[in-house]
């Protein structure tokens, strides 16, 4: 497989890509996003187990965010369960929405106010970690913090 940046059309969103398959696959995109949402859909194919036609064909994604909500205040383990998926990688996903507390719980580490903390929570690593990991999969985070104890 060769991946190379290009100049797009005035059209072409950052996600879209062109694949051509032929003696070789071959992924181009004008911008690295739609290099890595490419190389998702070649891996796909691959894994069909299934002969690939050869030929051309151009993707680019109909809508601009495509995502999805964890719900990280509930009382389950938030290291676990609030980092991006790989379905959701799969299906090409681009936005992480983190419900980060509530009435259940605050579930991100406050070194500053350890009295709103509830466990278990995400320390400050675990969020450094996690964002780090969604930018490399071109991952947008957006948090939801709110009120989280009785008013």
């Amino acid at each position: 497989m060769s991946c190379s940046r290009t100049a797009a059309p005035p059209t072409a969103r950052d996600e879209g890509y062109t694949l051509r398959v032929g003696r070789f696959f071959t992924v181009t995109a004008p911008h690295t996003a739609g290099i890595f949402y490419g190389g998702r859909t070649l891996l796909a194919l691959i894994r069909g187990h299934r002969p690939i036609p050869r030929g051309s064909g151009r993707d680019v994604p109909r809508y601009p965010e495509r995502g999805l909500m964890l719900d990280c205040a509930a009382p389950s383990s938030p290291a676990n369960g609030c980092s991006p998926h790989p379905r959701a990688e799969r299906s090409q996903l681009n936005l992480l929405h983190l419900h980060m507390s509530d009435d259940q719980g605050f579930r991100v580490e406050t070194p500053s106010h350890p009295e709103i903390d509830t466990r278990p929570f995400l320390t400050r690593a675990d969020v450094a970690a996690l964002v780090a990991e969604a930018k490399r999969r071109h991952v947008t985070i957006v948090p939801e913090v709110g009120t989280c104890r009785g008013t």
